[in-house]
C-alpha cells in the first residue's frame, strides 16, 4: 500500500476499509439501486433453498479467502506500525476465516480446501503467507509459545 510506505498508517486503515467494502459492492461512492435489492433478495432466496448450489458455495469459499486476506492486510499495517499484539489479534482472525473454511468444506466429500474448486479453477489459499507474517509478529512480540 503507496500510503503505508508513505508513512501515513490512518489513511493505509481507511484504504483497507474501503476496498473491503468495494468488494462486498458496496463501496462508499456506489449508490445502490432497486436493482441491486432485487438481486440480494434473490441470493438470500438461493442461500436459503440449499447449500448444495455450487454457484453460492463457491462465493461463500471466495468471501471468507477475501476476508482471510483483509485480516492479514491489517495484520500487516499494524506489524509495521509497531503494533504487534494488535497485528497478532488479525493474524488469528484470518487464520480463524481459513479454519472455518476447511471446516465447512470438510464435511462435502465433493470439494477439497486445497485451493480447487469443483469446476477446476484455482483459488490459491494464503495460509502460508499468514503463517509466515504471524510467526515474525510473534517473534517481534516475544510470545513465541
Amino acid at each position: 500500500n503507496l500510503e503505508h510506505l508513505r508513512g501515513n498508517a490512518r489513511k493505509s486503515l481507511i484504504l483497507c476499509a474501503e476496498a473491503r467494502l468495494a468488494g462486498e459492492g458496496g463501496g462508499r461512492g456506489t449508490a445502490r439501486t432497486e436493482e441491486d435489492d432485487e438481486n440480494e433478495e434473490e441470493e438470500e432466496e438461493e442461500e436459503e433453498e440449499g447449500s448444495h448450489n455450487p454457484r453460492i458455495q463457491r462465493r461463500k469459499r471466495t468471501k471468507q479467502i477475501q476476508d482471510a486476506i483483509h485480516y492479514n492486510n491489517l495484520g500487516i499495517l499494524h506489524q509495521t506500525s509497531g503494533k504487534p499484539h494488535t497485528a497478532l489479534h488479525y493474524y488469528t482472525r484470518a487464520l480463524s476465516s481459513l479454519e472455518s473454511l476447511s471446516s465447512s468444506h470438510s464435511s462435502s466429500s465433493s470439494s477439497s480446501c486445497s485451493g480447487f474448486a469443483n469446476d477446476g479453477s484455482v483459488e490459491p489459499l494464503p495460509t502460508s503467507e499468514i503463517l509466515y507474517n504471524s510467526s515474525i509478529c510473534a517473534f517481534m512480540a516475544g510470545n513465541l509459545r
